[in-house]
């Protein structure tokens, strides 16, 4: 048998997102849950130094060996990554939003 980890959304949305260094470059704000799929396609982050939120695949984090993820890119390209402003997101039932998420990231659209 596996050993699974298993986290409630809540308790990952409490957790930071750090850099390699440990740095911690920003928090998680939503998780985007596809119900047809039952999967995390991907999540909404906050980052420390740009405005707005930015959505990444939930695929590239990692958990760290403590209560944090770190992502598995380079931090510049979370820096580019596909984002809007706090109060105004877009429609997230159009996938092209997670289209451009997931091309910026270079990874596999998961539909």
């Amino acid at each position: 048998m596996s050993n699974t980890e298993m986290l409630s959304v809540e308790t990952i949305k409490r957790d930071p997102i750090k850099d390699e260094s440990g740095n911690e470059i920003g928090t998680f704000i939503d998780f985007m849950i596809d119900i047809h799929r039952n999967g995390i396609p991907y999540v909404i982050i906050s980052l420390k130094d740009r405005d707005g939120y930015v959505g990444v695949p939930w695929e590239i984090f990692n958990k760290g060996d403590g209560h944090y993820f770190i992502p598995d890119i380079e931090i510049s390209k979370l820096k580019d990554a596909p984002g809007f402003p706090e109060d105004d997101w877009p429609d997230m039932k159009n996938r092209e939003f997670a289209k451009s998420v997931y091309e910026h990231f270079e990874c596999t659209l998961y539909w």
